[in-house]
């Protein structure tokens, strides 16, 4: 198969560009003519051709605009006058002919237009709860917008839970594959006595939907009794937003809070960290979760989006959302190191028969084959 990927606006290799380096390398690996377009020479593209995955560099912008963005007016009138045109993209595929178009996003349209441009089959693969996640706009309309979703071929989901969302919008043929996860070697974790730290981590993107402000608060209540913790946020986000959080923990005097930044190597963070926790607002299914549970790290998860076909048997410890649950939850790890390994057990028998990246390669090739038949 000749497929052509598009990733997302901005190439740091967040959850969505990491799926998406490990669905081309796994397609490339069994023979398919796979390649990729990217907006910049970044970690992305860096990590393809290391690989040596032909990577298309050209400019495009997203459709889909966050009404929280300061500079919303501007982005909204350039995603109209800004775009990339069918026509530029063909130049750059020269004569290479994709037979899919995969688009790895749901906030770009143009590449459902280039796959109508050629007459081939448009793969969508939806990561998020779209405007209810991010506060998006979408350009010129939703409606618009998701008459493009529903003409394309396949829609892929990345949970149970964010499909039966938008059952009553998506009319084409769609399924669910989990994000994937490359197979490590579980290792038993022996968590710290109380003599050591003991560190919650938060390896996400740092917004407001993502609830950051609930950890604060709940870590400020704990660190009063145990002074052997930490909480580090690693990655970024909106500069204002960083800045806000740095300002509290100033102003309450929260102490053993760490910014450590954008990093592309999160997983050797997992080693240093006691457990993850997850707060969003509206989350579908967090690739860095599975992570943390493949490296032998409990999660706290918040009891909505994905989460909900995640926490079965044990496999998570869920809350509901509030700062009294949240701290609850926090204390019983720290007073119940067994409790952890559990959950760790658990969970690491469900990624092994349904998050692996063998698995996952393996039925999305009998998709996109069926595709072209």
């Amino acid at each position: 198969m000749k497929i052509l990927f598009f990733a997302q606006v901005g190439q740091t290799l967040f959850g969505a560009n990491r799926s998406l380096l490990d669905v081309v390398q796994g397609l490339f690996l069994l023979g398919h003519d796979v390649r990729v377009f990217c907006t910049e020479k970044w970690d992305l593209a860096r990590q393809l051709e290391l690989k040596n995955i032909p990577v298309f560099y050209i400019q495009y912008r997203s459709s889909a605009i966050s009404l929280n963005n300061k500079f919303f007016i501007t982005d909204y009138l350039l995603s109209f006058w800004k775009q990339v045109s069918v026509l530029e993209i063909s130049k750059k595929l020269q004569s290479w002919l994709p037979e899919i178009v995969y688009s790895n996003n749901t906030t770009i349209d143009i590449w459902f237009k280039l796959a109508e441009h050629l007459k081939i089959p448009h793969v969508w693969h939806v990561r998020e709860f779209w405007w209810e996640d991010y506060s998006l706009l979408y350009c010129p309309t939703k409606k618009a917008f998701l008459s493009k979703l529903n003409q394309s071929r396949l829609v892929i989901f990345i949970s149970q839970s964010l499909q039966f969302h938008y059952k009553d919008i998506i009319n084409t043929k769609h399924t669910v594959l989990i994000n994937p996860i490359t197979n490590l070697l579980q290792k038993s974790k022996i968590y710290a006595p109380s003599s050591q730290n003991f560190i919650f981590l938060f390896p996400w993107y740092i917004h407001k939907n993502k609830w950051q402000f609930i950890w604060l608060r709940s870590f400020r209540r704990i660190s009063k009794d145990f002074k052997n913790v930490q909480l580090m946020f690693l990655w970024s986000g909106p500069r204002s937003y960083v800045l806000l959080l740095k300002i509290y923990c100033f102003v309450f005097w929260i102490k053993n809070v760490k910014f450590l930044g954008y990093s592309i190597q999160p997983e050797k963070y997992f080693s240093w960290s006691n457990a993850v926790i997850v707060a969003s607002k509206k989350e579908a299914l967090g690739r860095v979760t599975l992570e943390a549970m493949m490296h032998g790290v409990p999660v706290i998860w918040r009891n909505t989006g994905g989460t909900l076909e995640l926490i079965r048997d044990g496999r998570w410890i869920i809350f509901d959302g509030s700062v009294d649950d949240l701290t609850k939850k926090m204390y019983m790890l720290l007073q119940n190191y067994h409790l952890g390994q559990k959950c760790v057990d658990r969970a690491t028998k469900y990624i092994n028969s349904f998050c692996l990246k063998s698995i996952y390669i393996h039925n999305l090739e009998k998709l996109l084959l069926s595709l072209i038949k």
